[in-house]
């Protein structure tokens, strides 16, 4: 059995006329079309998701009042439209209609996450878009239902969030939606073997953090959470000191900013930037040369100006890996994958390639 994540992807439809033509205009597909029609997709997804996930597609059950508006809207205005864009229009109404008619308000398709999240602005350029995430992953092995889950059937142990198109899906909250779907439809066996598995936050320790974390690893959703049962704890056999947190990076008529971590490696401070994966940001090179760049960094009570540090060069760590920013460069490579910490032995070769990269 193979352990995952999931979330529900509620899908809405365009809330103005302009995005409504401009994905009519764009092959007559709304998102619930390209779902239902494409083997694989990129689609917006949660930052913390990872390869192997399980998404859960679902059209909105508010979309019906977003497409009747619309079409109020529509026959307001309808004599500012050519007749080639009224019948455009009018199909486009009639089709996501149908399509609501069929799959409003339920489940009616699955997936999983088959390679890593990226931040994407995807074509904001061209049309305001009804969904605001920029994170994207992409979906594939995409099972159709045959009988859609219709909300009612879950709302009483799942609540759809309203602030967001992506509803987490964890522990026995899983267990009994992939039963309900296993109840009334074929799926493939990715599906019918996968478990949600919480990780056991408070059974993690100092003594035992490399053998439960190195586990859930991946599994963390929250940056937070990654910091205070992994790094945290990987720092600290790192450093011959202390290990600093939130460490404000000063310098004149510019605003400070705050870097995750410092260590001592050789007596010397080491930046240290966590994040859950690197593919994620939009920027990271920008906001790690605002670190390296500053006058000075408040270590405690004091102020280390920046040159004392290791020569223009940070760290930054995510949930796959280990890797070096250079400042000189404005590049990150990988220097240590973390699928190769596994005893405290390991931590030698870690503290190892770090100096490597950094002398």
């Amino acid at each position: 059995m193979e352990e995952v994540q999931s979330y529900i992807s509620n899908i809405s439809f365009p809330k103005t006329l302009d995005e409504f033509i401009y994905f009519l205009e764009d092959g007559f597909h709304f998102n619930v079309d390209d779902i239902l029609t494409e083997s694989s997709v990129e689609w917006n997804a949660p930052r913390w998701c990872k390869i192997g996930d399980i998404v859960f597609f679902m059209h909105a059950k508010t979309a019906i009042s977003i497409i009747t508006k619309l079409r109020s809207e529509y026959i307001k205005n309808k004599a500012l439209y050519t007749k080639s864009k009224q019948l455009l229009i009018e199909k486009g109404i009639e089709h996501a209609i149908e399509d609501y008619k069929n799959y409003g308000g339920k489940i009616f398709a699955i997936g999983r996450v088959i390679d890593s999240t990226m931040y994407d602005d995807f074509y904001r350029d061209e049309v305001e878009l009804h969904w605001k995430g920029r994170i994207y992953a992409p979906i594939g092995d995409i099972i159709i239902l045959e009988n859609p889950i219709d909300i009612s059937e879950f709302n009483d142990f799942i609540f759809i969030s309203r602030q967001s198109s992506i509803t987490g899906v964890f522990g026995k909250e899983f267990e009994q939606l992939k039963s309900i779907i296993l109840s009334k439809n074929k799926t493939k066996e990715y599906f019918k073997k996968c478990i949600s598995t919480a990780i056991p936050i408070s059974k993690i320790s100092a003594k035992n953090w490399l053998d439960i974390s190195t586990k859930y690893r991946r599994n963390f959703f929250l940056e937070s959470q990654f910091r205070s049962y992994y790094t945290d704890y990987l720092l600290k056999e790192l450093t011959d000191n202390k290990v600093f947190r939130e460490c404000r990076c000063k310098s004149q008529n510019k605003p400070d900013y705050y870097v995750d971590n410092v260590v001592i490696i050789n007596a010397k401070p080491l930046l240290i930037e966590i994040k859950l994966d690197i593919n994620n940001e939009k920027d990271l090179i920008s906001q790690m040369e605002k670190y390296c760049n500053c006058d000075n960094v408040t270590l405690g009570s004091k102020d280390i100006p920046i040159p004392h540090f290791y020569n223009s060069r940070a760290i930054i760590i995510d949930t796959n890996s280990i890797y070096l920013y250079d400042d000189f460069l404005k590049t990150i490579k990988e220097i240590y994958n973390l699928e190769d910490l596994k005893t405290y032995k390991d931590i030698d070769n870690v503290k190892k390639a770090i100096l490597i990269s950094i002398e």
